[in-house]
């Protein structure tokens, strides 16, 4: 499939800035973690709107964690990219911009990733964690500012003014397991949140897929209209849109059922 429909990944997931989208910013090759999904643009359809934690800017850059709210496309078409920018902001419409490859990890194994990158994941899930909560339920919120949840939840204030630090301490084993007990725990608690959480991540690439097909296929164009070209039409592929909205509605269907049989009002 031509299409890189996991711009939109799930929490948690490593990605690099990718080359796609000359004028990214962040630059091309910075690298973090998706940390919330923020809902979708509010003119193009095929953007959404996301928090992630950088853990490097651009390639070869200094370790970091920054956290930073940006947009994305939800799909990419590579052999067409000049039609199907049409669909997506211009550059400069926004200041951080860019197109999500996810990276694939070489381990599963929390206590064997690198560690930057377990500081950029743990930063990450647990800013997601609190976004979650929000007011509403801030008393499920540990109060105690030593619990690893608070630690993280500032990890993006305190990192930067001393990454050494920080960098050897969650080395160990025992530092690390602290924190994903903490994660986990909270997962659980929230976990019809999160759920709700997911289903509205695929319901927004659901309606990004319908919406491409609308477009190629030029379904605004109105039947007495005198010219009907169509300057946003990226494929001849009629079927790989069809099979791309047919994929993504049977995603949602499932987890549609999921929240039915959990009772989470989606």
């Amino acid at each position: 499939m031509k299409f890189i429909n996991e711009s939109l990944l799930e929490i948690g997931t490593k990605f690099i800035v990718s080359e796609q989208i000359k004028e990214a910013n962040p630059a091309t090759g910075s690298m973090g973690f998706l940390s919330s999904i923020n809902g979708t643009h509010e003119d193009f359809q095929n953007v959404a709107k996301i928090t992630v934690m950088l853990t490097r800017k651009g390639k070869g850059g200094k370790p970091r964690i920054d956290r930073i709210e940006m947009i994305c496309p939800i799909f990419f078409y590579y052999e067409n990219g000049d039609n199907f920018k049409k669909v997506m902001p211009p550059a400069g419409t926004n200041n951080w911009y860019g197109m999500l490859e996810r990276i694939e990890s070489p381990t599963e194994d929390l206590l064997k990733m690198q560690t930057l990158d377990f500081l950029g994941w743990a930063s990450a899930v647990v800013y997601n964690l609190r976004n979650m909560l929000g007011k509403i339920r801030h008393g499920w919120w540990p109060e105690d500012q030593g619990n690893p949840l608070n630690r993280f939840a500032r990890m993006s204030e305190m990192f930067n003014e001393d990454p050494e630090k920080f960098l050897e301490l969650y080395q160990t084993d025992a530092v690390r397991k602290e924190v994903i007990e903490a994660i986990r725990r909270m997962e659980g608690t929230l976990f019809k949140l999160r759920l709700m959480q997911d289903a509205r991540r695929l319901q927004s690439i659901a309606n990004a897929a319908e919406f491409l097909t609308f477009v190629n296929n030029g379904e605004f164009i109105a039947e007495d209209a005198e010219d009907k070209k169509n300057e946003y039409r990226f494929t001849e592929d009629t079927e790989l849109l069809a099979g791309n909205v047919e994929y993504h509605a049977e995603r949602l269907k499932q987890i549609g059922e999921l929240c039915k049989k959990n009772k989470v009002a989606i």
